[in-house]
């Protein structure tokens, strides 16, 4: 039966599975297909079914992890420097937690005389030109026109809420440059 690791998109819970679709790996685990990603390991038979779901550990420190390499890939600091705070962070605290990774990367940050901490989502919409902008303002308000559904799923109200979100980074993106 084939293997898979399933982690969940909002708790970033990770399991290794076995089952025989990647729909039932979700479903042995008690979640959506859509609300996890997956990843085949391995296939072929293996133990039997009636085994638990593995818990896969984080990475301690993945956050930090993440936020040097975006430094480094932004020419902001090398990649050894963002390497040896890492190896420092890593023997001092093993660890770790999100909010001590934050406090840590915003401290980096004003060492090297760099702004605060800023959004992806942010970073995204300021390298886009104002007709992009336009553009995609006008794709998100045809894609939240009103329609007659005869129900509506969690799913539809999580959409719109990040097309609402999404339009309104847009729009405070358009007013900041007018």
């Amino acid at each position: 039966m084939p293997r898979y690791r399933v982690q969940n998109r909002i708790t970033k819970e990770a399991y290794e599975v076995e089952a025989p679709f990647a729909q039932d790996a979700c479903e042995r685990l008690g979640w959506m297909i859509g609300d996890c990603f997956i990843e085949l390991l391995r296939e072929g038979p293996f133990s039997d079914i009636t085994e638990p779901p593995q818990p896969i550990p984080n990475e301690p420190h993945q956050k930090l992890i993440d936020g040097l390499t975006v430094m480094a890939l932004r020419e902001e600091m090398t990649k050894t420097e963002a390497l040896a705070i890492i190896e420092r962070i890593s023997a001092q605290r093993p660890g770790g937690s999100e909010n001590l990774a934050e406090a840590i990367l915003i401290e980096i940050r004003k060492d090297y005389g760099l702004d605060a901490l800023r959004s992806k989502t942010e970073d995204r919409y300021q390298s886009m030109s104002i007709l992009e902008l336009e553009e995609r303002l006008g794709e998100i308000s045809y894609e939240l026109r009103p329609v007659m559904l005869p129900f509506r799923s969690f799913g539809d109200y999580q959409r719109e809420q990040k097309l609402g979100l999404e339009a309104g980074y847009i729009e405070d993106e358009l007013q900041r440059r007018s």
